[in-house]
């Protein structure tokens, strides 16, 4: 279930769901454009009990990159028909490409350069040093993407 894309994942997601009897719930647009200039999706599906007592919130994507295995899980879980087997008063609620633009661009941040699992900052006092971050810190998130670089 693996995709060769952010868009093909994504569609793939939204098929399975659809599928398996589950329903969108939110889509939000990305401010930033894929690689290909196609627009760029958050998406909320859920599966199970309506009125369920045990929901269980499943994302993927927050690195970016990282989408694509997250996505093929979402993706084979729901084709596999294990939605059938949830107890009557479970459900699931999925958070399909949480950073989309990391996940289309094949990068672990998102749009502003910011790595949302690692943006736990209290931004009202001073950062903490990290030297060994700040020696790669230009290899591994340079400011200039462009190809020419």
């Amino acid at each position: 279930m693996f995709s060769a894309s952010y868009s093909e994942a994504r569609a793939r997601f939204l098929a399975a769901l659809s599928a398996a009897g589950g329903r969108l719930l939110a889509t939000y647009q990305n401010p930033a454009s894929g690689p290909l200039g196609e627009a760029l999706f958050c998406d909320v599906g859920r599966i199970g009990a309506e009125k369920a007592r045990r929901v269980l919130l499943l994302n993927c994507g927050t690195h970016g990159i990282e989408g694509y295995s997250g996505s093929a899980c979402f993706t084979g879980w729901l084709a596999g028909g294990h939605a059938r087997s949830l107890p009557a008063d479970t459900a699931v609620v999925f958070v399909h490409a949480i950073n989309p633009h990391g996940f289309a661009w094949g990068r672990r941040v998102n749009e502003d350069n910011v790595d949302l699992n690692r943006n736990f900052v209290d931004h009202t006092r001073p950062y903490p040093d990290n030297p060994d971050y700040a020696a790669l810190r230009d290899a591994v998130n340079p400011r200039d993407w462009s190809p020419e670089v």
